[in-house]
C-alpha cells in the first residue's frame, strides 16, 4: 500500500514538472526574442560628434578644407575601440576573474549560478537577478534594457546562449570590454586607461587593471577618482580572485598592493573640456532654427 502511495507521488510529481517544462516552452517559443541582433555591435570609432567649420580658398566656388574645432562636441559620451590583442593579459584576467570565472567553460549562461540567482529573486530579494556571465552583461549593454523582469533575463540568457554560437570568446570578451560603462560618461577599457590613468590601456599596471575591472559592478559607487577608497577596497577583491584562480603568484600580489594607485590629475579639467564655446552654441541654434524653420516646428 505504501509503495503505491510513494508511486502515485513520484508520477504526480513528474506530471507537474512536465507541464511546468512544457507550458516554460510555448511561453519562450512564442514570447521570448532569442536573437540578438548583429547590427547592435560597434566595432570602431568614437562616438562622439566632432564639430567642423569650412576654410574657403574660394568661396564662391566653395573650394576649401573642412577644419575640425578641437575640444568641441555636441555628445559628451567618451568611447574608442581597442582590440583584445592589445590589451595586457592582466586586464582581461581581472575581468574574468571578478565578472566570470567560468567563462571559457560555459556556453554563454553559467547555470550554477543563474540558479542561485533565481532562487534568491524568488525567495530574498526581487530588487534583481544577479548571476549574468560576461556574454550576458554584453546583451544587456548592447540592448540597453535593464528590466528587472523573469521575461528580460529568459530573452538575455537565450540571446547570450545564441551569441556564443556565432562569436568566439575573444570576440565576445573584445566586445564587452570596449562597450561596458566606466562612470564618467566613458565606455570601454581604452577610453578608461586615459581618463583615469592617462596611459594608453597596453601600459596599465596589475592595480590599474583591478582598478578597472572593480569600476563595472557598480559604476556610480566604484568611479576611482569621486570614490577612491571604495574602488580600492574593491580592487583588493579582484587581486585576491586574480591569485585563487592563479591569474597571479604571490609576487605579483603582493606589489600591487603596495602600489599607489596614481588617478589622472586633470581628469576633472577633460571632463569640462566638452562644454560648448560660443561658437558651437550658435551653430547648434541656427540648425535647430533652419529645422524649426523648415518643418514648422514653432
Amino acid at each position: 500500500m505504501k509503495k503505491s502511495k510513494k508511486r502515485v507521488v513520484l508520477i504526480s510529481t513528474l506530471i507537474v514538472f512536465a507541464l511546468i517544462v512544457l507550458i516554460l516552452t510555448i511561453y519562450i517559443n512564442n514570447f521570448v526574442n532569442k536573437e540578438i541582433d548583429l547590427s547592435l555591435i560597434r566595432t570602431g570609432a568614437s562616438s562622439i560628434t566632432k564639430i567642423y567649420y569650412f576654410d574657403y580658398e574660394d568661396r564662391q566656388n566653395r573650394v576649401g578644407q573642412a577644419i575640425e574645432l578641437k575640444d568641441e562636441s555636441l555628445f559628451l559620451e567618451k568611447s574608442e575601440w581597442k582590440s583584445i590583442y592589445d590589451m595586457p593579459k592582466n586586464l582581461l584576467n581581472a575581468f574574468v576573474a571578478i565578472e566570470d570565472k567560468r567563462f571559457f567553460e560555459h556556453n554563454g549562461v553559467d547555470w550554477l549560478r543563474t540558479i542561485k540567482a533565481t532562487i534568491n529573486y524568488i525567495f530574498k530579494d526581487r530588487s534583481g537577478f544577479g548571476g549574468s556571465t560576461i556574454t550576458q552583461q554584453l546583451i544587456k549593454n548592447l540592448t540597453g534594457d535593464n528590466t528587472v523582469s523573469p521575461k528580460r533575463k529568459l530573452e538575455e540568457i537565450f540571446r547570450a546562449i545564441n551569441l556564443e554560437k556565432k562569436l568566439s570568446k575573444n570576440e565576445i570578451l573584445e566586445l564587452y570590454l570596449n562597450v561596458v560603462y566606466f562612470s564618467e560618461n566613458c565606455y570601454g577599457v581604452s577610453t578608461a586607461s586615459e581618463l583615469y590613468f592617462n596611459k594608453s590601456v597596453e601600459e596599465l599596471s596589475l592595480l590599474e587593471c583591478a582598478s578597472l575591472a572593480s569600476i563595472v559592478k557598480n559604476p556610480s559607487k566604484y568611479d576611482p577618482y569621486k570614490f577612491t577608497e571604495n574602488n580600492q577596497e574593491r580592487s583588493k577583491i579582484v587581486l585576491n580572485e586574480m591569485l585563487s584562480q592563479g591569474y597571479i603568484d604571490e609576487i605579483e600580489y603582493n606589489q600591487a598592493l603596495n602600489e599607489r594607485l596614481a588617478i589622472n590629475e586633470n581628469l576633472e579639467n577633460e571632463n569640462n573640456s566638452g562644454i560648448y564655446s560660443w561658437f558651437t552654441e550658435s551653430i547648434i541654434d541656427e540648425v535647430a532654427k533652419d529645422i524649426s524653420e523648415k518643418y514648422d516646428l514653432n
